[in-house]
């Protein structure tokens, strides 16, 4: 945890995975682990033979918080669509994901009308000197379809 990595033995592909958290995420494990018996689980129930899953402990906050119509699913997309609106590179946002495949990424990161209108006002930020195929500068052409 020092290098912010948790390390997984084993994921969903059966393969040893590693993931990134951010120093929020490893402060809270931290503090979950001060709190704990000394077992090293997070969720309470595994000291022994794993008696309880963790979907279990996971409920248990949905329905303490108060939340309706939650799922862990949930999480995910919040996740890859957070991280695109925060321009991360969509290949960072799929290796983070623990997706093989781009198109996966594409699924789980959802932009809101907010963050497309932030888009389009990047090209109004500040003039260059491109051209467009007629000759005119993009400043040009900008002004003469605001006027129009």
């Amino acid at each position: 945890m020092k290098r912010k990595i948790i390390t997984l033995p084993r994921s969903k592909h059966g393969e040893p995975r590693r993931i990134q958290i951010n120093s929020i995420a490893r402060s809270s494990l931290l503090r979950l682990r001060e709190r704990g018996d000394g077992i090293g689980y997070v969720c309470p129930g595994y000291e022994t033979s794993r008696k309880r899953d963790w979907r279990h402990c996971f409920s248990d906050a949905v329905e303490k918080a108060q939340l309706s119509d939650f799922r862990w699913h949930d999480l995910r997309h919040t996740f890859a669509s957070r991280l695109v609106m925060a321009a991360v590179p969509l290949r960072a946002v799929q290796v983070l994901m623990g997706h093989k495949c781009i198109e996966t990424t594409l699924r789980y990161s959802h932009l809101g009308e907010t963050e497309l209108h932030k888009a389009v006002e990047r090209l109004t930020a500040k003039s260059t000197d491109t051209t467009t195929n007629t000759g005119q500068s993009w400043a040009s052409n900008a002004q003469a379809a605001a006027s129009a």
